[in-house]
């Protein structure tokens, strides 16, 4: 099965690294721009599932973008989730009249808020996975690790990174409220 792709448009060189190794470890297959003019050139050579555009960069702005989008029939067809700070009512208004799906400030949405409104519009939503992080302390977290040495104070054995537990809902019980339950790496993806 092929990997949904998405197109980070942002020239904030951090948050593409953020949103790109959050979707990477979700599952999807990830490609980036800086600019406006490089987003158009890499969305013709290979049509991403999804766009997540900003709205402020340098050559063609994110409205420039979406403008160019719009004007091709075939293109427009990608949808494209905005996260921009511009937070003026006009961008809104025309980003969403040139056919953004969504315009999100990139203070008022987390990584996970925004990831999970991907999913559902490209549909990624099948196979639901849960990731829980046993960083906080709460509950038997030191007991288990005590208690299965695999999991070695939940850090990764192959490259030391933090291990999540990631909770799958029960395919053979899809009523019952039951998971099946792995430990990953959140750095390297490697199951334990």
């Amino acid at each position: 099965m092929t990997k949904p792709k998405i197109l980070i448009v942002d020239d904030e060189e951090i948050l593409r690294r953020i949103y790109s190794d959050r979707l990477t470890f979700e599952g999807f297959e990830v490609d980036s721009a800086s600019d406006g003019e490089e987003a158009l050139n890499k969305i013709k050579a290979s049509v991403p599932n999804l766009v997540l555009l900003d709205i402020l960069m340098p050559k063609l702005n994110g409205l420039q973008v979406l403008e160019q989008l719009n004007a091709n029939p075939e293109l427009k067809k990608i949808p494209v989730i905005v996260l921009s700070n511009v937070a003026n009512d006009e961008n809104i208004k025309k980003a969403l009249s040139l056919g953004a799906k969504d315009y999100l400030l990139k203070t008022n949405f987390s990584p996970n808020e925004i990831i999970s409104k991907i999913k559902t519009l490209i549909g990624n939503d099948s196979e639901k996975v849960y990731r829980i992080s046993p960083r906080d302390g709460y509950g038997d977290v030191i007991k288990l690790s005590q208690d299965f040495s695999f999991i070695n104070f939940y850090k990764c054995p192959s490259c030391g990174g933090m291990l999540v537990f990631e909770l799958k809902p029960d395919p053979n019980n899809p009523d019952s409220h039951q998971f099946i339950t792995s430990v990953a790496c959140d750095v390297c993806k490697k199951k334990v």
